[in-house]
């Protein structure tokens, strides 16, 4: 059987062990929902000046194509008036080539009222109608009403598909209209600042982090700064849609083969997403785990230690001293007296266990003096086997007929209390032993 030293102990380290099992969980637990606020937060901040670079480039897009539109229209009107003053520049094309250097036009092209290009810088371009394709039907319209001053968006024209802007008036007497088209350079660096690519080398982005933008309609990636996730749609990729689309909170999803935490906003009518690998998000939990959990040892070893040391000492030492005096007690010596005090509950069991040996006597004194007053030659004597010493009563000496001689001969190195209202007299006592001897001794006398 162990001693309850080794049972203690044993509780005592095991509890250390699950109480540290039970934190280093919650601190885990703890350490990844902070990491996850953390990454959020900073993709909170990311979202806010994707926004506002979004907005800042639409603004200065706006305000340059309204300035270029004005620019453009002001070329064709001044185109217009020149060949209004000078008709025979109408068909002479190195002098339109001229004015289109002097106003740095890249095409000038002059369309009858059928609205056919019969004149220009581009003789190539000659036969071409509004009717000849998409591009050249935006300026449709005017040759129904001739108040009509139109600038086209920049995008690839109906003859060669270059990209250009072109503009057209008509003539101040109404009998042909000016179309002029330049190299919208300074439209497409502005529209070059929306593209997502841009927008994304705009930011201080880490290696390891992804952005990406999808396009909430067919749920596609149009642009990231992985160039392999361009083109795919969420699902290919692993990407839940219904998780993106919730933007409450971030979420696991394994893209391609390798864990990522994800988080996605809707700007205008692109989603964002803010993409960090698992591996990188959660870098430094197994290393604060492993300094959190050499602490725990330290401290809860430092514990136990300390907290055996006070059972041994107040506990533990103290029931020795409890049981050696008991075994004094139980070994006959009532008189022997347990005064433990290291606390009130061991200062309480040395109490009662004294009221109780206390109780023990008084009975026997009380037996003594009954049998004492009567006239019947009645003695007691208590003998247990492996105690060493023998209670009786007064009565146990006359009915031997000892003396004082023969009881001091035979007292020895063994205690026999005589209980009487007047006295307890040590003397030697063996229950059987000591009758033996004494017979032997009565009979040489």
């Amino acid at each position: 059987m162990k001693s309850l030293k080794q049972i203690i102990n044993r509780y005592i380290r095991s509890a250390a062990i699950v109480m540290a099992l039970v934190i280093l969980v919650v601190i885990a637990f703890a350490e990844i929902l902070i990491e996850q606020g953390r990454v959020e937060d900073t993709a909170a901040g990311t979202f806010v000046r994707l926004e506002q670079i979004i907005e800042e480039n639409e603004n200065e897009l706006k305000q340059v194509k309204e300035k270029y539109d004005k620019t453009c229209l002001h070329d064709a009107e001044a185109i217009a008036f020149l060949l209004q003053k000078d008709p025979e520049a109408t068909n002479d094309t190195l002098k339109l080539k001229k004015y289109a250097n002097l106003l740095e036009l890249d095409e000038i092209h002059i369309f009858d009222e059928t609205g056919t290009i019969v004149s220009g810088t581009n003789p190539e371009y000659y036969g071409y109608s509004f009717s000849s394709g998409e591009q050249m039907a935006f300026f449709a319209p005017m040759l129904t009403d001739k108040s009509l001053q139109l600038v086209q968006d920049a995008g690839p024209n109906t003859a060669e598909g270059k990209n250009m802007q072109y503009s057209a008036v008509w003539s101040a007497d109404g009998t042909f209209i000016v179309q002029v088209g330049k190299d919208p350079q300074l439209v497409t660096e502005a529209m070059e600042k929306n593209e997502i690519s841009y927008i994304f080398h705009q930011l201080n982005i880490s290696p390891a982090i992804d952005y990406c933008a999808v396009d909430s309609e067919t749920l596609s990636v149009i642009g990231a700064t992985n160039a392999d996730m361009v083109g795919k749609t969420v699902a290919k990729l692993g990407i839940p849609a219904e998780s993106m689309q919730n933007e409450e909170h971030g979420f696991h999803a394994n893209i391609e083969g390798k864990y990522y935490y994800c988080i996605f906003k809707k700007i205008e009518t692109r989603y964002m997403g803010f993409i960090i690998p698992m591996d990188v998000l959660y870098e430094r939990i197994p290393l604060d785990l492993l300094n959190l959990a050499l602490c725990l040892v330290l401290i809860c070893g430092t514990l136990t230690v300390f907290v055996a040391n006070c059972v041994n000492r107040y506990v533990i030492h103290d029931i020795h001293r409890i049981n050696g005096k008991l075994n004094r007690i139980t070994q006959g010596d009532l008189e022997e007296k347990v005064n433990v005090q290291s606390s009130r509950e061991f200062s309480a069991l040395s109490r009662y266990i004294n009221e109780m040996v206390g109780s023990l006597v008084n009975n026997d004194r009380k037996m003594s003096y009954v049998l004492s007053r009567t006239e019947m030659n009645i003695g007691v004597y208590e003998y247990r086997d492996g105690v060493q010493q023998v209670y009786c009563t007064e009565r146990i000496p006359q009915i031997f007929g000892w003396t004082d001689e023969e009881t001091a001969y035979y007292t020895g190195d063994r205690v026999l209390c005589i209980h009487s209202s007047r006295s307890c007299a040590a003397a030697a006592w063996s229950a059987s032993a000591t009758y033996t001897a004494f017979r032997a001794s009565r009979t040489a006398t």
